[in-house]
C-alpha cells in the first residue's frame, strides 16, 4: 500500500491510498479532513495515514515521508499478527518531545480538563470546513465513511486520525479521549501515539 498526501487540494488535507495486490479495498481510497494548518508533522501524517487506512494493509507499506524506527516499529506490534513492513525508515536519531497543549474527543460525554481544547469531528458531505473558536474546534472529515465499515473496536481510529491532523498547528503532548472502547484498543492507541510523543489518556 502506498499512501500519499495530495498536496493539490487548497481547503482540505486529502490521503490517498493506493493498493496493492495482497491489501484490502477500503470503502475509498481518499480520507478527507477539511483543515489547512500551516505546520503538519511528518509524524503525524503517517500515524493518521496508518490509523485510517491499516487495517487493509498487508505487506510494504509507505507513507508521504520518512517515519521513525519507533512509529515503524509500534505500527508492526499493532498490525499483528498481519504482517506490515512500514518503508522509508529515518535511522537518524529524533528527539521526541511531548507538547504543551492538548484536545479532547469527547463521545461519552466526560468531564474534559481545564482549558483543554474539544474537537469535534463531524461528517463530510453533511458538513464543510473547519470551525475554531475558544475551547472548541470542528472540521469535517471523511472518517466516519472509514468508521462505519470498521470491526466496532476500531470505530475511533479515522476519527482520532481526522482530530490529528486538523490540529497539527499545536505542540500537542496529550490527546484525551472519552468514548466507550476496549481496554485492549485503548493500550493499542497509546502505543501508536507514544511512539510519537504524545500521550492519549482515555476517561469518563
Amino acid at each position: 500500500m502506498i499512501i500519499s498526501r495530495d498536496i493539490g487540494s487548497q481547503s482540505s488535507i486529502v490521503l490517498q491510498a493506493t493498493f496493492d495486490e495482497y491489501d484490502g479495498y477500503a470503502p475509498t481510497d481518499r480520507f478527507i479532513v477539511d483543515a489547512t494548518p500551516h505546520h503538519l508533522p511528518s509524524e503525524y501524517v503517517a500515524l493518521a495515514g496508518y490509523l485510517v487506512f491499516g487495517t487493509w494493509a498487508s505487506g510494504a507499506i509507505v507513507f508521504p515521508e520518512s517515519i521513525t524506527p519507533e512509529l515503524s516499529s509500534a505500527m508492526e506490534d499493532d498490525s499483528f499478527p498481519v504482517r506490515i513492513r512500514p518503508q522509508g525508515i529515518n535511522l537518524v536519531p529524533k528527539l521526541v518531545k511531548l507538547g504543551n497543549d492538548g484536545f479532547i474527543i469527547n463521545y461519552d460525554g466526560g468531564v474534559a480538563p481545564a482549558e483543554c481544547l474539544e474537537v469535534e469531528v463531524l461528517p463530510y458531505g453533511l458538513n464543510e470546513g473547519f470551525l475554531r473558536k475558544p475551547g472548541r474546534m470542528q472540521v469535517a472529515s471523511s472518517a466516519f465513511i472509514f468508521s462505519d465499515v470498521l470491526d466496532h473496536k476500531y470505530f475511533f481510529r479515522p476519527i482520532i486520525a481526522a482530530a490529528l491532523l486538523a490540529s497539527g498547528d499545536l505542540p500537542l503532548g496529550r490527546i484525551y479521549l472519552s468514548a466507550h472502547i476496549e481496554q485492549q484498543e485503548v493500550i493499542s492507541l497509546q502505543a501508536l501515539f507514544q511512539s510519537i510523543g504524545i500521550e492519549l489518556i482515555h476517561f469518563s
